[in-house]
């Protein structure tokens, strides 16, 4: 039983890290797709 229980939570534990990881990709593809954008907006406005 005690080996069932570690075992649900190391379970528990991978499936965190793979949400945790895909939403802070999702974050910094957020943040790269928004200053890509800016940075193009900028640039035709010739502001850089």
């Amino acid at each position: 039983m005690k080996n069932l229980f570690s075992n649900v939570l190391i379970a528990r534990e991978k499936i965190e890290r793979f949400f945790m990881r895909s939403s802070l990709e999702k974050v910094i593809k957020n943040y790269n797709e928004n200053f890509s954008n800016k940075r193009d907006n900028d640039f035709a406005q010739g502001l850089i």
